[in-house]
């Protein structure tokens, strides 16, 4: 089993992040794409594989390796920017 390969389920929540993260960050223009939690949550675990066994040492674990860190990133951003719409909507 090769630990750096990744499922065309995580390629596509993959994809989504960066969607809706770029749509968020241009919000005025575009409506907010929400990434279900079951998604997230399966997009960090793959991750986080990734960023255990992608040493970077070549140009395949390398991008791994970032891909793994688009996914915590994008995904904290967008968990913090949904948290902290919920917290306006209660107030």
């Amino acid at each position: 089993m090769d630990f750096t390969s990744t499922t065309q389920r995580f390629e596509q929540i993959y994809r989504n992040l960066i969607v809706a993260d770029v749509k968020k960050q241009l919000r005025p223009l575009f409506a907010a794409d929400r990434i279900s939690d079951s998604d997230a949550a399966y997009a960090l675990s793959v991750a986080s594989r990734l960023a255990l066994f992608a040493d970077g040492t070549t140009t395949e674990t390398a991008s791994t390796a970032r891909k793994a860190y688009e996914v915590a990133i994008r995904s904290l951003g967008l968990g913090n920017d949904q948290h902290h719409s919920s917290e306006r909507r209660a107030t």
